[in-house]
């Protein structure tokens, strides 16, 4: 690897960009949402909502943890399952209770942050790095 192609993946690497509006948006915001919906709802539809809502509520604190702590290969793995995940319980709720707009653009949306996850360059260099490369 040439000094210029290093000191264009040293540049990449950290939160910045998409990266920090993911963790901004889907991270913080969204987990922000959950609880907030969790609150309103929880009462009115019972506890099978609640355990639902508390799993996935423990899966975006478990991620943003990750992607603030944890820089490994990991974090980009749990990631990509974390927006799998959530599109599939959307995609659920979509086919059962919600309206189109509601319910399958948010499908949409986490399955376009999945390939992000999948296939960007700041994600390969912040998360996918050698672990003696970092030092």
């Amino acid at each position: 690897m040439t000094d210029a192609d290093q000191a264009a993946e040293e540049s990449l690497i950290g939160i910045k960009g998409w990266l920090l509006l993911y963790v901004i948006g889907p991270g913080f915001i969204g987990t922000a949402w959950g609880i907030k919906e969790a609150i309103v709802w929880g009462p009115l539809l019972g506890g099978g909502y609640l355990y639902f809502c508390g799993m996935l509520l423990t899966a975006n604190v478990v991620g943003l943890y990750l992607i603030m702590y944890v820089r490994e290969k990991i974090t980009q793995t749990y990631q990509i399952w974390l927006n799998i995940i959530w599109a599939g319980s959307y995609a659920f709720f979509s086919a059962t209770l919600l309206s189109w707009p509601t319910g399958w653009g948010t499908v949409i949306g986490f399955s376009i942050w999945a390939a992000y996850w999948i296939g960007s360059k700041r994600v390969r260099a912040t998360y996918c790095q050698d672990a003696g490369q970092i030092a």
